[in-house]
């Protein structure tokens, strides 16, 4: 191969290296992050349906009486 014809082809694998690079360390760093704000999302609506059953069986059990 010619010198010439070597430079796309270093340069085409030298950007395609960098996007894998960055979308794996994106990857890594971002997906941790999103795992433990969505984990404590549902935590938090968990609770809240729980508030509500115990409010509503609160109300069916003073209707009841």
């Amino acid at each position: 191969m010619l010198p010439r014809s070597k430079i796309p082809l270093l340069i085409s694998l030298s950007l395609v290296s960098l996007f894998l690079i960055l979308l794996f360390g994106a990857r890594i760093i971002l997906l941790g992050s999103y795992k433990d704000l969505e984990g404590k999302e549902v935590h938090t609506n968990i609770e809240r349906v729980i508030y509500a059953f115990n409010a509503e069986l609160v109300s069916i059990t003073f209707l009841a009486k």
